[in-house]
């Protein structure tokens, strides 16, 4: 079982203890944004002036095309729904601004699961046939970090270091892979909290089948039963270790499908 352990898992303790910290409302951030705000709302305005008034839109340009989707497409991805959600942050944050200005106990975790099979095939000669051997293993792995803390997490959030690093072009594309944001996040936690206890572990899950069966006979085999044989085993491993939270980047790659699709754009927007 222990051949099968994740090496390494700390990322998801910095990601839980940042996800505590990021309970408040980054207001400093959403200040230095705010003239990105004020130009989608002016880009909306003049596709709009195309509905509203009389006027014939510029004919469109089929070479121009792809540019034109990802632009759209980015806008909605980076602009407009990170707007609404900082929206419900603000109105999250100002419903519990008094309850929020003051210590309290707070617990999350962060984690991932991923499954993995493997295949071994072997074969040995008899007297009067060959043996065909195969085994499949199926490992399932859920790891997890948890933080629990004491901590006053300010409601309304001004906190350069965080801010600085969001307003850099492009960095949330190297938040995909190595997670700059939120060990910022994290340290900002370190600095705030004024007790805490994290730990880090992971479940292991294997299941493993195994079949046995004769071929190939040779000429001299006559009559008779083949063989045949099955089995089957499962095992599961569970460790839990008590740990600091680290405050140095990890890379943990956490990409899906449509961020594939945002890479893209990114590229086409750059040719």
């Amino acid at each position: 079982m222990q051949a099968y352990a994740p090496s390494s898992y700390d990322a998801y303790v910095t990601e839980a203890a940042a996800n505590i910290y990021g309970q408040g409302w980054d207001a400093l951030t959403f200040i230095a944004e705010f003239a990105d705000v004020k130009r989608q709302f002016i880009d909306v305005a003049k596709k709009l002036r195309y509905v509203v008034l009389p006027k014939r839109p510029p004919k469109f340009k089929w070479r121009k095309y792809w540019k034109k989707f990802t632009s759209e497409w980015l806008s909605v991805r980076y602009g407009w729904r990170p707007l609404l959600y900082d929206l419900e942050d603000l109105n999250t944050a100002i419903k519990t601004l008094r309850e929020n200005q003051e210590v309290k106990r707070y617990s999350e975790h962060s984690g991932t699961k991923y499954s993995t099979t493997h295949y071994e095939t072997t074969e040995n000669q008899w007297s009067y046939f060959k043996v065909f051997h195969v085994i499949t293993t199926k490992v399932t792995t859920r790891i997890r970090g948890t933080v629990a803390a004491d901590i006053e997490v300010p409601a309304l959030q001004f906190n350069p270091l965080q801010t600085g690093w969001e307003i850099i072009p492009f960095s949330f594309v190297l938040d995909w892979f190595l997670r700059v944001g939120q060990t910022l996040s994290a340290i900002s936690f370190l600095a705030r909290e004024k007790a805490y206890t994290a730990s880090k572990g992971f479940r292991l899950e294997v299941e493993r089948d195994y079949t046995a069966e004769s071929g190939d006979y040779t000429s001299s085999f006559g009559s008779g039963l083949g063989f045949e044989q099955t089995g089957s085993s499962r095992a599961t491993l569970e460790v839990r270790t008590p740990c600091p939270i680290p405050y140095h980047p990890h890379f943990v790659l956490k990409i899906n499908n449509l961020k594939v699709i945002d890479l893209v754009a990114l590229i086409l927007q750059r040719l």
